[in-house]
């Protein structure tokens, strides 16, 4: 019972992870050219490490 409880959180914070990180790395940046494109790619990857790990955890769940 305590073991779903954190699985629940754990693809909840992923989930969030995945947003936030999606929106950084579309929001407005001071810095210019191949800086910015360097955020974007690490908010980027960021993200898209959250969205995996959010459907992985939340078929162990399910299944």
């Amino acid at each position: 019972m305590i073991f779903d409880a954190i699985q629940v959180n754990l693809i909840l914070f992923s989930f969030c992870m995945f947003v936030s990180c999606l929106l950084m790395a579309f929001s407005e940046s001071n810095q210019e050219g191949a800086d910015r494109l360097k955020v974007s790619i690490e908010y980027g990857i960021f993200s898209s490490a959250g969205l995996i790990l959010a459907i992985v955890l939340a078929y162990g769940y399910v299944g």
